[in-house]
C-alpha cells in the first residue's frame, strides 16, 4: 500500500484521505494519461448515465497511485481501465445520442475521429545518440566485468556480460556504475537519480567515465 502512502496508512486511512482530499482526487482522475485515453475513445464511455460504473475501479486505483507510471497509465496499468472502458464506449453506442448521429450525415464521423484519434499522437521518436557512446565506452570494459546499472541501460548491455539493477534502495558497489538522471530513469525519479549519482561522485569513490546527454558511466577509483 506504500504507492497511496500519500492518501492514508492502510486502505481505511485512504479512503478517508479521499474523503478529505476531494480536489487532489479529482485532479488525479483527470491527469493527463486518463485524459488521453478517454479522448481516444471520444469519451463514449460517459454517454451513459451509469457507464463509468464499469471502470471506476481501476480508474481510481492507477490514478491515485504514488508510482508516476502506474498513476499516468503507462506501460501496462492502463490496461483495466481501457478494456471496462471500452465495454461502455460499446454500451454507450446504443444511446439516444449516438442513435441520432448515426442516421445523420455526420455518421461516418464518429469512426473517423476515433481512428484519427488513436493514432495522431504517433511520432518518431529522434535517435538517442547516448546510444552509441555508451556501447562505445563499454566496450572498452572487459566482458566479465559486473555493471550496476539502471533498468534503461539494459537493453544497451550485452545479454552475457554480468550486470545487476539499481533500485531506489541500492547500495552502489560494484566497479562500474552506469546511472541515468533524465527522462527514463524508473524505479528512480529524476530527482532520486541526480541524488545518487551526487552521492557517487561526492563520495570520492567513483570517477565519471563518460557523460552523455544525462547519462553517465562511473568507475570506482582505484587506490594503489
Amino acid at each position: 500500500m506504500t504507492r497511496w502512502a500519500q492518501w492514508g496508512d492502510g486502505i481505511p486511512e485512504i479512503l478517508r484521505g479521499f474523503i478529505l482530499k476531494p480536489g487532489q482526487v479529482v485532479s488525479a482522475l483527470l491527469g493527463k494519461g486518463a485524459l488521453q485515453l478517454f479522448f481516444s475513445l471520444l469519451f463514449l464511455p460517459f454517454l451513459t448515465r451509469w457507464g463509468w460504473l464499469l471502470f471506476i475501479i481501476p480508474w481510481v486505483i492507477n490514478t491515485t497511485s504514488g508510482n508516476g507510471a502506474q498513476s499516468n497509465l503507462s506501460l501496462y496499468y492502463g490496461i483495466p481501465v481501457l478494456t471496462f472502458a471500452f465495454l461502455a464506449a460499446i454500451q454507450s453506442l446504443r444511446s439516444r445520442a449516438i442513435r441520432k448521429v448515426s442516421v445523420s450525415r455526420f455518421a461516418i464521423a464518429i469512426p473517423l475521429m476515433l481512428f484519427i484519434l488513436n493514432f495522431s499522437h504517433f511520432a518518431f521518436p529522434g535517435i538517442d545518440r547516448t546510444r552509441s557512446r555508451f556501447l562505445r565506452a563499454t566496450s572498452e570494459i572487459p566482458a566479465t566485468e559486473k555493471i550496476q546499472a539502471m533498468s534503461c541501460f539494459f537493453g544497451s548491455l550485452a545479454y552475457e556480460r554480468p550486470k545487476t539493477m539499481i533500485q531506489p534502495s541500492s547500495e552502489l558497489r560494484e566497479r562500474f556504475l552506469a546511472i541515468r538522471v533524465h527522462s527514463t530513469t524508473w524505479p528512480l525519479s529524476n530527482e532520486g537519480a541526480r541524488a545518487m549519482l551526487r552521492q557517487a561522485v561526492d563520495s570520492g569513490d567513483y570517477a565519471i567515465r563518460m557523460e552523455s546527454n544525462g547519462a553517465y558511466l562511473l568507475e570506482r577509483i582505484q587506490i594503489e
